[in-house]
């Protein structure tokens, strides 16, 4: 019995100094490929910036798509890490699946407008300093982030548009051209000489020099159609988008003004009325 009792005693310290082997190179193994594994991540970091800065995306998302790349990559190892050491890494999956389905569904309209802001900053449809139009509201950029985009407008107000609105509405980039193109309709009394009428517009064109541009088409004044109660002459001409509002204006009052001296009338809306007697 004693022997017995002996051997017994041996079984169970060799069974335990087994498990104790197994349990320690389980460990090593687990701490080499979480070695590995921050290594290839560093890499992984340092590639993901370097490219980075060769692309053409927006500098505020570099900031996100590293850290996306950091805790992702590291989710992973993580996991992959509690595989080596015998842990079941089923129920920790499902859990994290579970509890992104459940922030998504709690903060759908935030993470509409986040997915919204990567898209503007990925596509790049406009930058910081445009002057654009989103979806009706006018202004120049000051700031294009992950959830608003805002803009300053002519009159100094500033407005703050959820990033969701934008990529759902018509976006109109007015600084995306160096070149802008300036179409004028203007109206002479069916009695007043046309001819005359283009040839003073044509003179005024002229007299702007290099801001009108010859590319990509000659300055364009025609009679462009018959109103009820005038003619109308379309001018069009191509400038610098920078000249555009400044040309505009010039021309509303310069036109007027030649017009004025040659006795050319534009006319209001007038109606004849006849009156016929039995």
């Amino acid at each position: 019995m004693p022997t017995m009792s002996l051997s017994s005693a041996i079984l169970n310290w060799e069974t335990i100094g087994s498990a104790i082997l197994d349990i320690l190179w389980m460990v090593v193994k687990g701490l080499i490929v979480l070695g590995i594994g921050v290594l290839i991540i560093k890499w992984l970091m340092r590639l993901s910036t370097a490219c980075l800065k060769r692309s053409r995306l927006s500098v505020t998302l570099h900031a996100f798509i590293l850290s996306s790349v950091k805790v992702i990559s590291y989710v992973f190892l993580i996991i992959i890490v509690l595989s080596v050491l015998g842990i079941p890494t089923t129920s920790l999956i499902t859990a994290i699946g579970t509890a992104g389905v459940a922030i998504g569904l709690a903060l759908k309209d935030s993470l509409s407008n986040f997915a919204s802001g990567v898209l503007i900053l990925a596509n790049a449809p406009f930058k910081v300093g445009d002057f654009v139009d989103l979806n009706g509201q006018s202004g120049t950029v000051l700031e294009i982030g992950l959830m608003e985009t805002k803009l300053r407008t002519v009159d100094n107000r500033h407005i703050v548009i959820p990033n969701n609105t934008v990529t759902n509405g018509i976006v109109v980039n007015f600084s995306s051209e160096t070149n802008r193109r300036l179409d004028l309709d203007f109206t002479i009394a069916y009695e007043d000489d046309a001819e005359l009428a283009i040839s003073l517009i044509r003179g005024i064109i002229a007299e702007k020099g290099d801001r009108i541009l010859r590319e990509p088409a000659e300055p364009f004044v025609m009679v462009t159609g018959y109103l009820d109660s005038a003619v109308k002459i379309t001018m069009r001409v191509w400038c610098p988008a920078s000249d555009l509002w400044n040309l505009n204006f010039e021309f509303l009052k310069e036109v007027k003004a030649a017009f004025d001296q040659h006795n050319i009338h534009i006319p209001y809306n007038q109606m004849d009325v006849h009156i016929v007697k039995d």
